[in-house]
This record gives structure tokens, C-alpha cells and sequence, in this order.
């Protein structure tokens, strides 16, 4: 009939719970295991805050000089149907009507909101064909020209990003001899998916440089274009 009382509470010192701890990282392995746990842990909780995070620009900038003679690279720079020699993978491009029709080859040359399609031609097999169509925003002959992204055919860039925008200049188009002219191009984008957040934020530079279609370098050793005799940028 006697009732026996058992206290079942255990304690641990503070002593007890450091020796435990160090006791875990005891072993090497056991040590960079918690090490890895802990950074992967930092990194998804960072990711998460990002891609879950409001919408930001990005910007890149690329400069090549070129010495080559500044008619050439102008006639290069004022004529569309002349940039497939200097846009990546660029096929082809035509400036349109009001209407979305192709104009003739004499009226390629671009002005402020006036509208372009590209076709993109990777040689990657036909799924990997895409065309833009970019609006010209800003355009000072021989000088340069401000495009936007307004559509893209398979809507990957246009889900990922609300803003592509390129900024393309000739710094002293009309050089001295012996003097070069800068090429100057500027890219601003801006996100509007979690995708485009998470990767321009832990890669900008890589990703800007996938959505940056001209080429700058090729631009800058461009000579003698096929330019359609009797047109120039000043004849718009």
C-alpha cells in the first residue's frame, strides 16, 4: 500500500551539453557534414528570399574600340538588313510597316518607332529558330540606336523579363587618322519572373551576356557591308 514516488527528470549541466557538442565534431567527417548541412541551408533560404523578392533592373556594359574606317562601320551600324553580319546568329532582319509587312530593301534603314523583326537561325535544328520583333526607341544616324524587346516568338524572354532593352553607340564615329571609334553597348533588363530574379541575381553577368544579341567585336572588324547603292541613313 505504500506509494514509491520515481522522478524520471533527467538534468544536463552546461558542461555536459559542450561536451557533447565537441564530441560531434570530434571527426572530421561528422564536421564537414554539419558544415555542408548548415551552408545548404543558408543558400535555400537565400534563394528563397530572392525568387520570392520584388522585381529589379539589371545592367551590362561592353565596349570594343575599332580602327577600322568609320563609312564601313556606320553603313554597318545604320542599315538593318545589314545587322546579320553582326548580331549573333542573326539570319536575318527587315524593318516593318505599319501593318507587320517586310519594307524594301532601300527603306531598311531604322528610325524612332519604327518596328524590326529578327529571325534567329542558332544551327542548332529548327525547334532552336526564334524570331524578336524590337522597336527602335532612340536613333541618331551613325551615332546610335536604342532597341526594346516587344515580342518574342517563343515567349521565353518576354515571360522572364519585362524590360530588354539594348543601347548601342559610336563613340567619335568620324575619327582623325590613326584614331579609333568605341563601340559602346548597354543592356538593361528587368525581371518579372522568380526564375529571372534567382538566376540575374546570383549570375547577372552570365545571363545578361545570353540575352546581349549584338556583337560588338564582330561589329568592330566589320568592312565594306552590302549596302544597296543610292541609300543612306540620311536619305530616310
Amino acid at each position: 500500500g505504500d506509494t514509491i514516488a520515481i522522478n524520471t527528470k533527467v538534468s544536463f549541466s552546461m558542461p555536459c551539453g559542450r561536451f557533447l557538442i565537441m564530441k560531434m565534431f570530434s571527426t572530421p567527417g561528422r564536421l564537414w557534414g554539419a558544415l555542408v548541412v548548415l551552408v545548404l541551408g543558408s543558400s535555400l533560404l537565400l534563394a528563397a528570399g530572392v525568387a520570392n523578392g520584388p522585381d529589379f533592373d539589371a545592367k551590362f556594359d561592353r565596349e570594343v574600340k575599332s580602327e577600322i574606317h568609320s563609312q564601313d562601320l556606320q553603313s554597318a551600324f545604320d542599315h538593318v538588313d545589314q545587322w546579320s553580319h553582326w548580331f549573333f546568329s542573326l539570319k536575318e532582319a527587315r524593318s516593318l510597316d505599319h501593318n507587320g509587312n517586310p519594307l524594301s530593301i532601300k527603306d531598311q534603314i531604322p528610325f524612332a518607332g519604327s518596328k524590326i523583326r529578327m529571325y534567329f537561325d542558332p544551327k542548332k535544328g529548327e525547334r532552336k529558330r526564334f524570331e524578336l520583333i524590337v522597336k527602335v526607341l532612340e536613333y541618331t544616324p551613325g551615332q546610335k540606336v536604342r532597341l526594346a524587346v516587344v515580342l518574342d516568338s517563343t515567349g521565353r524572354l518576354t515571360q522572364l523579363f519585362s524590360k530588354i532593352e539594348w543601347n548601342l553607340e559610336l563613340i567619335n564615329p568620324n575619327p582623325p587618322s590613326g584614331d579609333t571609334t568605341l563601340i559602346r553597348g548597354t543592356e538593361t533588363v528587368t525581371t518579372r519572373h522568380w526564375r529571372s530574379r534567382l538566376l540575374t541575381r546570383i549570375a547577372r553577368r552570365i545571363v545578361l551576356n545570353q540575352l546581349f544579341y549584338p556583337d560588338l567585336i564582330r561589329l568592330s572588324r566589320i568592312t565594306q557591308p552590302d549596302v544597296p547603292k543610292g541609300v543612306s541613313a540620311v536619305d530616310h
